[in-house]
C-alpha cells in the first residue's frame, strides 16, 4: 500500500506538470490565434492587391527584388505560423488526451489502493475480535485453572489435616494399647505373685 502511495503522489506530481505545460500551450495557442486573426483581417481588409502595388510601385530591378523577397518573406512567416498553431494544437489535443488517460489511471489505482485498504482493514478488525476472543478465553481458562490450583491446594490442606488426625488417632491407639498390655501385664505378674505367696 505504501509502494502504491508513492506511485500515486509521484503521478499526481507528473500530472500537475503536464497541467502547467498544458496552460503553457494554451496561452502559446491563443497567442497565436490572435496574431493569425490579425494578419487574415488585414490580408482580409487590402487584399492581394496591396502586395501587387507593393511589387508595381518599385523604382528599379533591385528594389522590385527586394520587395518581392520581402513579400515572400511574409507569406513564409504567416505558413509557418500556421503550421505552429496547428502544430500547437496537435500537441495540445495529445497532452489533454494523455492527461485525461495519466488521471483514469491515478483514480483507478486509488480506487484499487482504498478497496485494500478496506480490505485490510476488515481483515484487521476481524483479527482483532479474533484475539479479543482468544484474550478472552485465555483469561477465563487463567481463572478456572486457578480456582483448580486453589481446590487443589485446599485438598492437600484437607489431606495433610487428615493425615494428621490418622497419626495422632493411632499414637493415641498404640498408647491405649501400650497402656492396656502394661496394665495385662502387671495384672499377670499380680496373680503370679499371689499364687507364690499362697504356696
Amino acid at each position: 500500500m505504501e509502494t502504491t502511495k508513492k506511485k500515486i503522489t509521484a503521478k499526481e506530481d507528473e500530472i500537475s506538470k503536464k497541467e502547467d505545460e498544458l496552460l503553457i500551450a494554451q496561452v502559446d495557442e491563443d497567442n497565436q490565434y490572435e496574431d493569425m486573426k490579425k494578419r487574415i483581417k488585414y490580408m482580409y481588409e487590402k487584399g492581394d492587391s496591396s502586395y501587387l502595388n507593393l511589387l508595381l510601385e518599385a523604382r528599379s530591378l533591385s528594389e522590385l527584388l527586394n520587395r518581392a523577397e520581402y513579400v515572400s518573406k511574409i507569406s513564409e512567416y504567416d505558413r509557418k505560423m500556421l503550421d505552429q498553431y496547428v502544430a500547437t494544437k496537435e500537441s495540445i489535443a495529445d497532452s489533454k488526451k494523455k492527461l485525461e488517460t495519466e488521471k483514469a489511471e491515478l483514480q483507478e489505482m486509488k480506487t484499487q489502493t482504498e478497496a485494500k485498504q478496506d480490505s485490510v482493514q476488515l481483515l484487521l478488525n476481524e483479527k482483532n475480535k479474533e484475539l479479543q476472543n482468544v484474550n478472552a478465553q485465555i483469561g477465563e481458562k487463567s481463572a478456572q485453572a486457578k480456582a483448580y490450583e486453589d481446590d487443589i491446594k485446599a485438598q492437600e490442606a484437607k489431606i495433610v489435616q487428615m493425615e494428621a488426625e490418622i497419626k495422632k488417632k493411632e499414637a493415641e491407639e498404640a498408647a491405649k494399647k501400650a497402656a492396656e498390655e502394661a496394665a495385662r501385664k502387671a495384672a499377670a505378674a499380680g496373680k503370679t505373685n499371689n499364687s507364690t505367696a499362697k504356696g
